[in-house]
């Protein structure tokens, strides 16, 4: 039965102005059908229960109530504090005090008798004003004469034990309290308006309905004993958790490296067990920015992140929060975004040829950061707050270095970038490669290394020897050009031989010779690759025919930026 077919039931039963045996069996069975309806109540009472364990059941006074009714004022023993119960099974002897097993009702739905003894004793132990209020209006509606009606005293204890007694048993029993063919401790037969203030009272009691969290349990006595219920109210409340990001434009730039669902939270009970991650109370893992937990007993809780989802950080924060009755209490935990930092480290491809030479330096190369293989399309780099790491702005995302080589440190979203230089320090030569940069899945605080091994200018110098006196030497075969040697100084005085670079085929360098010009029959000499600098050049060995030139050349070779060889002559 749902709850509208139980209250249109006892609108029915409240309706006749005289609800007796005789009354329905002579309409042709209404009493049939009602005790069919209040069987089906009974079965649904008894689905769903488990044995949770054994308390202590106090036998009290007998006392006598309202029209005659006679009955056992029980109680129980909870976590230390007395909380009254009430016999079920009017024609079983009382059972004596002493230590029975109990039953906690779980299941049962709206409109189930565990639903409503539920609400009868949650709206008496936990609500009573509102539980007073609506029995006076119950009497109101059925027109209890005011005379009668301190039978039913709420602030009397035996008089609101009494009427709660009654009608729990009634909703547990399916009605005994409405048949005058159950005689005994709940019949009021003769007394209509007290049964239809009864069923008015019960309905709205049923309707109101009771928190999550209630319980009603059932204390098993034994089969020649009566049985006994008593409510446990736990009111309970849920937690929420809401996700946000520290920077939400970043995810939503880069939406395959970042989103906030899957990052999982536990809820504790104190915050050493929050930081230690032990006995968690409840698990959530975040889908659409949100969890929610199930029933929470009310109290103060502790919820933290012990999964960070894809592309943020931990968020390490512990937050309390506190769990109302029947509310879903907010916490919003903003994760920051993983910024991989990247670097750039030029080296020369000669430390030894560029390394000490002043002529040389790895400041100023300039490698800028592009999104695309094609290098079109510029990268933007995030300026991050020192405290919070998270972005307050961004900026063109170009890498220059210093003396060492090193570059300055730039904090990207996690994607795939190109970086390419655009401007070479003094003394180097354009570096051709583009360097992929893949921070889709990085997530070390090291920066991203790029290491860019970079060509030096390498100005070439050649001999041109000429005649001082052609009309004599040319065409005679006693003077030649051939075979002059000339050597290659670092100092003005010609005492320090110079080293030339040595190439390969394809170019790639292989070390340093001797930096010798030996001429050739036309006077043109060999070509020698050198390092920057300042040089002097000297015959040391003529030509068939020549006397040795003792001049010294001098070659600057320190901005010479052509390709063409510097001609000495």
């Amino acid at each position: 039965m749902n709850k509208s077919e139980i209250a249109a039931y006892l609108t029915m039963i409240w309706s006749h102005p005289d609800i007796t045996p005789a009354y329905t069996s002579s309409i042709g069975g209404t009493s049939a059908y009602v005790r069919m309806m209040r069987n089906r109540i009974l079965r649904a009472m008894q689905s769903d229960i488990s044995d949770t364990g054994t308390l202590f059941l106090t036998h009290g006074d007998y006392f006598s109530g309202a029209f005659g009714y006679n009955t056992t004022y029980f109680s129980v023993n909870v976590s230390g504090s007395t909380t009254d119960a009430y016999c079920i099974d009017p024609t079983a002897a009382t059972p004596p005090t002493g230590s029975y097993s109990y039953y906690i009702h779980e299941g049962g739905g709206a409109g189930t008798a565990t639903y409503a003894a539920g609400s009868i004793l949650y709206q008496y132990e936990y609500k009573n004003d509102d539980f007073k209020s609506m029995w006076n209006a119950s009497m109101d509606e059925a027109g209890v004469p005011d005379a009668d009606r301190n039978r039913f005293d709420l602030n009397n204890a035996e008089s609101a034990y009494f009427m709660v007694h009654s009608l729990v048993s009634n909703c547990w029993h399916a009605g005994a309290i409405w048949d005058g063919d159950t005689a005994g401790a709940y019949s009021i037969s003769g007394h209509q308006e007290f049964k239809n203030a009864f069923s008015i009272f019960y309905t709205k009691l049923l309707l109101a309905g009771h928190p999550s969290g209630y319980e009603v349990y059932y204390i098993q006595t034994g089969d020649s004993y009566q049985n006994v219920i008593y409510s446990n109210y736990k009111p309970q409340g849920k937690i929420k958790v809401n996700k946000q990001s520290g920077n939400l434009s970043v995810q939503n730039a880069h939406p395959d490296y970042y989103d906030l669902d899957g990052a999982v939270y536990g809820v504790y009970s104190s915050a050493a067990d929050a930081n230690a991650d032990t006995n968690r109370k409840a698990t959530l893992t975040i889908s659409d920015g949100t969890a929610t937990t199930g029933d929470l007993t009310v109290g103060t809780y502790y919820v933290k992140e012990i999964t960070a989802p894809k592309g943020y950080r931990l968020d390490t924060e512990v937050y309390q929060t506190t769990v109302v009755s029947d509310q879903t209490s907010t916490v919003t935990s903003t994760d920051t975004p993983i910024f991989p930092r990247i670097t750039m480290q030029k080296v020369s491809s000669a430390e030894s040829v560029t390394g000490a030479n002043s002529n040389y330096s790895k400041a100023g190369a300039v490698y800028q950061v592009y999104t695309d293989a094609a290098c079109t399309t510029l990268a933007r780099a995030y300026i991050i707050d020192p405290t919070t790491m998270r972005a307050t702005s961004t900026t063109d995302a170009v890498l220059t270095t210093v003396d060492d080589g090193s570059s300055n440190i730039l904090y990207m979203a996690r994607d795939l970038y190109y970086v390419k230089e655009t401007s070479p320090g003094p003394g180097f030569k354009l570096d051709p490669n583009v360097y992929t940069v893949d921070l889709r899945d990085y997530t070390s605080d090291t920066p991203y290394p790029i290491r860019s091994t970079e060509p030096f200018d390498n100005p070439p110098i050649k001999m041109k020897k000429v005649s001082s006196n052609p009309g004599i030497t040319n065409g005679n075969s006693s003077y030649s050009y051939a075979g002059a040697v000339y050597q290659v100084y670092t100092d003005s005085a010609c005492t320090v031989e110079a080293y030339a670079l040595n190439y390969d085929a394809s170019g790639n360098y292989l070390g340093t010779t001797d930096a010798v010009m030996i001429t050739d029959d036309t006077g043109d000499s060999n070509i020698l690759y050198m390092a920057k600098g300042l040089y002097y050049v000297k015959e040391t060995s003529s030509s068939p025919g020549y006397g040795l030139d003792t001049t010294v050349h001098s070659v600057d070779l320190r901005n010479y930026a052509s390709t063409d060889p510097y001609d000495s002559k």
